[in-house]
């Protein structure tokens, strides 16, 4: 009798598909300036995408400052 031997697939870091669904996501992602973070035919210097991830990270944390002041705001005073 043969023993089949099993094919292996090549194993693949969490890291790896992070990584890969990440730049997916920011290439088809209708969020602005997503699709400038990862290297593309748009931007081409290195500057310019950091200048568009460190706009879209501002952007992120001023919405979650407005927020939560929104919330809070709300707790303390529900009617108004």
């Amino acid at each position: 009798m043969k023993t089949r031997k099993r094919s292996r697939r090549p194993s693949v870091g969490v890291r790896d598909v992070l990584s890969r669904t990440g730049a997916d996501y920011c290439e088809n992602s209708t969020v602005h300036g997503f699709s400038y973070w990862i290297k593309s035919a748009r931007i081409d210097n290195a500057l310019d995408r950091a200048f568009w991830v460190l706009i879209s990270l501002l952007s992120f944390f001023s919405a979650g400052i407005i927020l939560h002041t929104t919330i809070t705001d709300w707790i303390e005073n529900p009617a108004g």
